[in-house]
């Protein structure tokens, strides 16, 4: 017997096609409600070259088992019931009375829709006939409700149809099977019992497109769109930017399918977009906005405004922020130049699109940040001012605190519970944010406090820009800053014998604030390096992470000043909006203040720390004062002694005359 002529049709139609002298019954799943691109040789379409012709599961299905000798197809579904095909025949009547021939009585009688015994009866005739005849069940997922619980009556159903895969005999004289095709959405959507242990059942996974078949289906598509007027074209079909359309359409569309493709297509003729727009369209399928603010003059207005701040801060490091107005970033985290211009650096990169990473390929997120330095020094703050910088929206700001996710059960939190479990119908907490608001700055505060497990979720958002929840639907981070916050390298375990001999770890710090910032820097790195790749065993989520890793330095004396200065005049301000009275610091008061708020151990923890030791030693007795005696000292009073007596800070203050009753 000769073996059939070599085929191009898709991968799984020809495994289809290999295995009929072997398998009676097939499970497919995966992507079998694509489209599928099959060639034809060349002079047969519609031009001189090669084309494609997009054809259903179904009909790829037809052709595969045609070119072996089943010429006949019947196709099921639970609630529209058969349909028939067979090849050559296009006469509805002439379809019918082949059908009947072959089985010996009318499908659609023996298998009416939504009737589990009549559907088993046709695929135990299927499997018993002498005649070429192939069976296709699609919405095999939908004919039961559980189908690892199942009720009688749907155990009888699958038991019917395990016995007719067992007992199905190959046709002579070819000795292949009469296959039953059973479309799944998940293999466990039909029995375990049923779909292991049996020889003459396969299981077959119908993949996504790869890129030849993305590279065929987009020289397809593009064409029904417009090219603009003056677009220069080259011998080879690319245009003056070095990419074809085609090509950016093939790259946009990685890990979706055809029929998405197609749906990108479609946007973008509907918005009257052209061939050169297609990315534009692309990202409107995926987050539902066409409008980029990436892409918005004010964004590029705003960072040129922030580098130029950023330089003049730089040059003169005692100058105060401007009183009205936005405050640029460099002071809304004081003292943390070095941060600032890395961060903004990386966002001009993704602005420009001038990243290494960043091609019309590449699903990554916008930006991605590892923020690392002590605790208190502005780290979140900084999130939070990019937030605001890019969107012009602080609400545009979702935040995980990681020290929640510390258990190993807390990874489905992000993208749900797995299909089957309870709670999976809700999906996941990062999964369903992101799709509300795609364009975000997504922060994961205190990473390092993270399971592991959790860890991993991050290699495909930070690899391939996209999550998929346990409901089967994708969160898309292509237009999304990620920043991670981490202390790492800031502390290091030190271990310790106690007097009992016991051996125990303290964890003391690695870095102080003599060290010069380079050297914490140096330290910082090398505490993420050994978290990541010695103690996790992560290294590829570093790599995935690069160069983006800013480090924020301690708050030394001369930024602690000022961030003392602003805090207490905040404090200050408010008391004259809430009580009407002016107060000020004497210079004894005030220089109590800052040798307090300039310890070593308050430094350490960074602007928190100044905060805290404000609040106790200026708010709470200020507080106190006005509560007991605010009424004796008028609209105007001094500060003239903060001291701490019995543990306890007080505040001792006098009335001021005001200038008309100086006069």
């Amino acid at each position: 017997m000769t073996p059939p002529p070599p085929s191009k049709l898709p991968g799984w139609a020809d495994e289809i096609g290999t295995l009929l002298p072997a398998c009676a019954h097939m499970l497919v799943t995966g992507n079998t409600a694509d489209i599928y691109l099959v060639p034809t040789p060349p002079g047969t379409g519609a031009g001189t070259g090669p084309s494609h012709l997009p054809r259903s599961f179904v009909e790829v299905v037809q052709d595969v088992l045609a070119r072996r000798g089943i010429d006949l197809l019947l196709n099921y579904h639970i609630t529209t019931g058969v349909t028939t095909l067979a090849a050559g025949l296009t006469d509805k009547a002439e379809v019918v009375a082949r059908a009947r021939a072959v089985l010996g009585e009318d499908p659609t009688r023996l298998a009416p829709p939504g009737d589990l015994d009549g559907l088993a009866k046709l695929v135990a005739r299927v499997g018993e006939v002498g005649l070429p005849v192939g069976l296709v069940v699609r919405g095999a997922s939908r004919l039961v409700l559980d189908a690892q619980s199942p009720e009688t009556k749907e155990l009888l159903f699958f038991r019917d149809v395990d016995q007719a895969a067992r007992t199905a005999r190959p046709r002579p004289p070819d000795m292949r099977y009469n296959p039953v095709i059973w479309l799944l959405d998940r293999e466990q959507d039909v029995p375990t019992w049923f779909a292991v242990g049996n020889e003459k059942l396969r299981s077959i996974v119908v993949p996504l497109p790869n890129a030849g078949d993305r590279a065929a289906a987009a020289a397809v598509y593009i064409g029904q769109l417009p090219r603009r007027a003056d677009a220069t074209v080259g011998g080879d079909g690319t245009s003056d930017d070095g990419k074809s359309p085609a090509t950016v359409l093939a790259e946009q569309t990685a890990g979706l399918t055809l029929v998405a493709m197609r749906s990108v297509v479609g946007v973008a003729a509907d918005q009257g977009l052209r061939q050169e727009q297609i990315e534009d369209a692309a990202r409107a399928y995926r987050v539902g906005i066409l409008d980029n603010p990436w892409r918005e003059d004010y964004l590029s207005d705003r960072l040129r405004g922030e580098l130029r701040a950023l330089a003049a801060a730089e040059s003169d490091p005692d100058a105060e922020p401007p009183e009205r107005g936005p405050k640029a970033l460099v002071h809304r985290v004081i003292g943390q130049e070095a941060a600032v211009r890395k961060s903004l650096d990386i966002l001009v990169r993704s602005v420009t699109n001038m990243t290494a990473a960043h091609t019309p390929s590449a699903q990554r997120p916008r930006g991605v940040l590892f923020f690392a330095g002590p605790t208190g020094v502005g780290k979140t703050e900084l999130a939070k001012g990019l937030t605001k910088l890019i969107f012009d929206d602080d609400q545009l700001y979702i935040r995980f605190d990681m020290s929640e996710f510390s258990e190993e059960q807390a990874a489905e939190r992000f993208v749900g519970a797995p299909p089957g479990f309870v709670g999976y119908e809700r999906g996941g907490e990062l999964t369903n944010a992101v799709r509300r608001q795609p364009f975000s700055v997504v922060l994961f505060d205190e990473v390092e406090k993270a399971h592991p497990l959790v860890l991993d979720k991050f290699l495909q958002l930070l690899d391939e820009g996209r999550l998929t929840d346990g409901r089967g639907e994708t969160a898309h981070f292509t237009e999304s800053v990620v920043v991670f916050t981490s202390n790492l390298g800031i502390y290091k375990e030190v271990p310790k014998v106690d007097e009992n001999g016991v051996r125990t770890t303290q964890r003391e710090l690695n870095v102080s604030l003599t060290d010069d910032p380079a050297v914490v820097a140096q330290r910082v790195a090398e505490g993420i390096t050994d978290h990541f790749t010695r103690r996790l065993g992560r290294p590829e989520l570093l790599n995935r992470i690069g160069e983006n890793i800013v480090v924020f330095d301690f708050i030394r004396e001369p930024t602690a000043r000022r961030i003392t200065r602003m805090m207490v005049r905040n404090v200050l301000d408010r008391v004259r909006t809430e009580h009407d009275i002016d107060v000020v610091l004497h210079p004894a008061a005030e220089k109590t203040l800052m040798d307090e708020c300039l310890r070593t151990e308050t430094l350490v923890m960074g602007g928190r720390g100044i905060g805290s030791r404000i609040e106790t030693v200026l708010v709470n007795p200020l507080s106190s004062l006005l509560f007991l005696s605010g009424d004796e000292l008028g609209s105007r009073a001094e500060v003239v002694e903060l001291a701490c007596r019995d543990d306890v800070w007080r505040a001792e203050a006098r009335a001021l005359a005001t200038a008309g009753e100086r006069a």
